[in-house]
């Protein structure tokens, strides 16, 4: 909205300016007027992308602090399944009879392992997702400084239409 109105203002001042006299310095001001909307809309519209841009770097962000979040927790998960087994398997060698509690052991034991395989799975599924967000983020970062730099080039390009 404020792109329209500030190209209706100049399109404005520009045909008033035409329209009183036809002097090669009125047109110079005309130009120099429609070289600056140019310039401001290409501002604009980089304005714009830039914060698109932003919102999905951070976004993606997020879901990859998501991910980290939760292969760190899986790990302590897998250290604790690791300690069970551990001690299951320790009570199992001291078991002497052969009777219910060592059945009962050795189904513990046959229960903590299947979960640990599992786990293993969602764990190189959740590594997988960590390196393909990692992928995109880097990707989409190197978009963002694209748009940074084309903005930081339309800065100096009007800077010294501004000192004139």
């Amino acid at each position: 909205m404020q792109l329209h109105r500030t190209l209706f203002l100049a399109v404005s001042l520009a045909g008033t300016a035409v329209g009183q006299a036809g002097a090669p310095a009125q047109q110079d001001t005309l130009q120099a007027l429609l070289t600056e909307v140019r310039q401001l809309r290409q501002t604009l519209v980089v304005i714009q992308r830039l914060a698109v841009q932003q919102q999905h770097v951070e976004a993606l962000s997020r879901q990859l602090d998501q991910v980290r979040e939760q292969i760190a927790r899986s790990a302590q998960e897998s250290n604790a399944l690791a300690a069970a087994l551990a001690a299951n398997e320790a009570r199992l060698a001291k078991e002497q009879q052969s009777g219910a509690v060592r059945h009962d052991i050795e189904d513990e034991i046959k229960k903590v392992k299947v979960v640990m395989e599992e786990k293993a799975v969602r764990d190189q599924q959740q590594q997988a997702r960590d390196s393909q967000l990692a992928g995109q983020l880097q990707a989409e970062q190197a978009k963002l400084n694209e748009l940074n730099d084309r903005l930081d080039g339309l800065e100096r390009a009007m800077q010294p239409a501004a000192g004139k």
